[in-house]
Formats: structure tokens, sequence, C-alpha cells
């Protein structure tokens, strides 16, 4: 769909990769998020770390993602965050 909300959201990242064996890696990453509905500003920012794992043959991982957020909604005080994810990727 289409939102004409005559600003863009912005979105920055950076990672770094690190595959420890076949069947797991992690990525250290950092992020900062906005928009620029004002000028361009950035009210979130995210550092943290996502460890990935193939848990069943070639096509089932699961990930874990301990993170800190910083977000002025928060008034710039730090927020623990922890996702978890399982993932089935049958297409072939």
């Amino acid at each position: 769909y289409l939102v004409n909300d005559d600003f863009f959201k912005l979105r920055y990242g950076a990672g770094l990769f690190n595959q420890v064996t076949s069947k797991f890696a992690y990525v250290v990453q950092a992020g900062a998020s906005g928009d620029t509905e004002q000028g361009p500003t950035f009210d979130r920012y995210t550092a943290g770390i996502r460890f990935r794992r193939q848990i069943y043959k070639d096509w089932m991982f699961f990930e874990i993602q301990p993170q800190m957020i910083w977000a002025e909604e928060y008034e710039w005080q730090h927020r623990p965050a922890l996702l978890l994810k399982l993932e089935a990727d049958l297409a072939d």
C-alpha cells in the first residue's frame, strides 16, 4: 500500500558476522532509526548480539537476540530487550 505522509523513515545499521561452525553463527550489530518529518533526526538506537543455530536438518533455525534500546520515547533511558525466533525455511 502507499502512505503519503510527506516524510521518509530512516534506518541505518551495521553488523559484524561470524560463522563459528556450519550450524552456529552470531552477529554483533548496532543501528539507528528515525525520520525526516522535522528534518533528518534519529529517535531510536539499538545495540546487541544475535545468535543463530540450525536445530533440525537444513531448514529449521532458532535465534536469540539480547539487545539494548535507547529511545526518545523512553527519555533516552536504556531498555533491555530479548527477541526469540523460530524459523522454518521450506522453499526449495
